[in-house]
């Protein structure tokens, strides 16, 4: 027979103690079951010693009960001493001592599976307030990163407006955008006509300065007719010339003011075209790096949440498993106890 465990030893398992358990129960039944057997065998003795020791003729006195001296018979003697030969007998004595060493074993293991649940119930019991804690934790680190979400919500809600304005003042900057693109498509078509007119212009230029030198040389080959015919000839052509510079002049000045203001208008547009489309993206990256950032937090808590409620609903299974395992335990050993 095994002796039992040395509490200094490593604690056992819950289904170890509970396999030793049962079989230390079902031999403290076969002992009992052996027990039984020999107190039926020497009931049994007991009977057959008082009947052949009493008389058999009917009515006889010595047959009450009351007037039979059975303590001082040698026949009780016998019986008496039958009875301490079978309880001192090695086997009789070997299963008493077996049965009291499975009874203390019994206690023993008993007392070590009540030690070793409540171990590992106050375990079980700490493990799930950790966990708890920290879902508590993390549950208010949600709330403290959706109060900064709605903060930087409205802070942006205050520079572009909600979803709705944002979303409209994106497409009001796209309408800006575009309109700016026409008008540098118009001033871009302005200059280019500009440029062909001032070519046109200089080629006119040319082309009257050649009519002039005609002209000129044609006055110049009348020199032999008379002075008065030759200088009002002089000074008509000169009032033609001088009209005819005095309205290039003009022209020229008005196409140099016109080329510079569409020019000045290009630059301006392509600024404030430029300043726009900076303003776009920055307002378009900032907020899909904020629906990014916000979206990655609220995984990251839902996945933590779920770990968490999975590992408190194992170990609340655990508990309730270790639970009714205990109370199997007890109610075997107080069936054994009785």
């Amino acid at each position: 027979m095994s002796s039992p465990s040395s509490p200094s030893k490593q604690p056992m398992s819950v289904s170890e103690a509970r396999t030793e358990l049962a079989l230390k129960q079902q031999r403290v039944r076969e002992l009992e079951r052996t027990a039984s057997a020999l107190r039926y065998e020497i009931e049994g003795r007991q009977k057959e010693i008082t009947s052949l020791s009493r008389p058999q003729t009917p009515n006889h006195p010595l047959r009450s009960s009351h007037a039979f001296p059975e303590a001082a018979t040698p026949e009780a003697i016998s019986h008496r001493t039958v009875e301490a030969d079978i309880m001192s007998t090695p086997v009789f004595q070997r299963l008493q001592g077996q049965l009291r060493a499975m009874r203390k074993a019994n206690q023993v293991l008993e007392k070590r599976l009540t030690s070793d649940m409540s171990m590992v119930i106050g375990k079980l019991q700490n493990d799930l307030k950790v966990a708890l804690d920290e879902r508590t934790a993390l549950e208010r680190e949600l709330v403290d990163v959706e109060s900064q979400k709605e903060r930087v919500n409205e802070l942006l809600t205050k520079r572009l407006g909600d979803d709705k304005t944002g979303l409209v003042r994106v497409e009001q900057l796209r309408g800006e955008i575009q309109f700016l693109q026409s008008e540098v498509g118009r001033l871009q078509h302005e200059l280019d006509s500009t440029r062909q007119a001032n070519s046109a212009r200089e080629n006119h230029d040319i082309h009257m300065a050649r009519v002039l030198g005609a002209i000129w040389t044609n006055i110049k080959s009348r020199t032999a007719r008379p002075k008065e015919e030759w200088d009002e000839d002089v000074k008509d052509v000169t009032r033609r010339v001088n009209r005819l510079l005095d309205s290039l002049e003009q022209e020229n000045a008005m196409l140099s003011a016109a080329k510079m203001n569409s020019e000045a208008e290009v630059v301006e547009m392509a600024d404030a075209k430029e300043v726009l489309v900076m303003e776009r993206d920055e307002v378009q990256k900032a907020r899909e790096a904020e629906e990014r950032k916000t979206a990655q937090v609220r995984a990251g808590m839902r996945r933590q949440i779920a770990e968490l409620q999975s590992s408190k609903d194992a170990l609340e299974e655990k508990l309730l498993a270790l639970t009714r395992e205990l109370n199997v335990a007890k109610g075997v050993r107080s069936k054994g106890a009785r």
